[in-house]
């Protein structure tokens, strides 16, 4: 989703007499409450879950920016409604409706797409920030949802910014919403003022990222072709923990792509059926630099924990680049690239790769400058205009 650039609201003061990524949503702000960027990840669900609809997890910014001196916020509501197709449904979000703070809490989506306190940040779906005040929510279930924020005592709302996790349901093949924003706050001024305005809209892309990235070239989407003349062989190998990051595997394959790379990865092989065993030997011989994406379950096979029979493939793949790595090390340790995608963590770095001691790439996002560090790796050129500051062992 593209940014609409910085759209600011005068500030509008009633008195009570006179009786609110994805990025569309970037520089939407109603007086002193502005949104930010939203993420949108499709959830794989059962049917029964679902109900035949298609089931998204999103995660909404916003902050409470208050200029110096301004009175304190004793209150405020944000609020949401899902239009443009229907019905549209909010199945579960968090933060939960609180009575006063609350730590920080991972939390795991459920069989039926309600949002679980999780034990560990390993398993985890989601993660809310630690939470001040009481908060009120209304509206799960149906398609307007709204959160208060309510002060504990003489205090006032927090500044600053503020996250939520919602679960989406929307009819199959709905490719965009229409969000209406909505906020409205009193302040702490010893006087009953309403500050608010219109609700404003904005769209919000659903569509799948890799359905919309520039289309790879038809060298780079050939396995087992010749690859472009001067432009490094790279081949990810990345384990199928969940659709979302599946689908921020490929749109680092078609980033990477589109700088040069001669990219190779499971979903560009050929349609006809595959021994994918004889095809990951190939690809591990014939590449020039291996990028390995970590995850929990990267990590777990890895590290040789992963004993429940799934995720044959990088079983596969995992046990060849260590096995090539041992019998040459001088030759494959400056080729094994392990990356780290948006919202994974180093710990998800398995253990041979040496996530401490070795280099390691960190993508904040999906822009040639996000990737500049990775392209240097592999003796590409970012292009012009990158900083060649390098921060991949931080």
């Amino acid at each position: 989703m593209g940014g609409n650039g910085e759209v600011q609201i005068a500030l509008t003061v009633l008195e009570e007499d006179g009786k609110w990524v994805g990025t569309d949503s970037d520089g939407i702000a109603i007086g002193v409450v502005r949104l930010g960027n939203w993420q949108v990840q499709p959830v794989d669900a059962t049917g029964e879950a679902r109900g035949g609809d298609d089931a998204y997890l999103v995660r909404i910014n916003y902050e409470l920016d208050l200029e110096p001196g301004f009175p304190a916020v004793e209150w405020l509501e944000v609020g949401f409604d899902f239009t443009g197709a229907d019905p549209v449904a909010v199945v579960d979000a968090v933060p939960f409706s609180t009575t006063g703070s609350r730590p920080a809490t991972s939390y795991t989506l459920g069989r039926l797409l309600n949002l679980l306190p999780s034990a560990g940040e390993s398993s985890a779906d989601v993660h809310l920030p630690a939470t001040t005040g009481v908060i009120d929510v209304f509206g799960i279930g149906g398609r307007k949802v709204r959160w208060r924020h309510r002060a504990e005592g003489d205090g006032a709302v927090r500044p600053g910014a503020h996250v939520i996790w919602a679960v989406l349901l929307v009819p199959a093949g709905t490719e965009s919403l229409q969000v209406e924003f909505s906020a409205r706050y009193d302040l702490r001024t010893g006087e009953s003022f309403l500050p608010g305005q219109l609700p404003q809209p904005f769209p919000l892309d659903l569509r799948d990222p890799s359905a919309v990235e520039t289309a790879l070239e038809p060298s780079a989407t050939v396995d087992g072709g010749e690859k472009k003349a001067g432009a490094p062989r790279v081949f990810i190998s990345y384990a199928h923990d969940t659709r979302p990051h599946k689908l921020a595997a490929r749109q680092l394959g078609a980033l990477l792509a589109r700088c040069g790379v001669d990219l190779h990865m499971d979903y560009l092989a050929p349609a006809a059926r595959n021994d994918w065993y004889k095809w990951a030997i190939q690809q591990i011989r014939k590449a020039d630099y291996i990028v390995i994406l970590a995850s929990p379950m990267c990590r777990a096979i890895g590290d040789g924990e992963s004993t429940d029979g799934r995720h044959k493939g990088m079983h596969c793949e995992s046990a060849m680049i260590r096995d090539v790595l041992h019998g040459d090390r001088a030759y494959w340790f400056p080729r094994l690239l392990p990356t780290v995608l948006p919202g994974e963590s180093v710990q998800n770095i398995p253990l041979y790769l040496q996530p401490y001691t070795g280099d390691h790439y960190i993508v904040d996002e999906f822009t040639e400058e996000g990737i500049g560090d990775l392209l240097r790796a592999m003796g590409v050129t970012p292009p012009v205009g990158l900083s060649t500051a390098s921060d991949a062992t931080g």
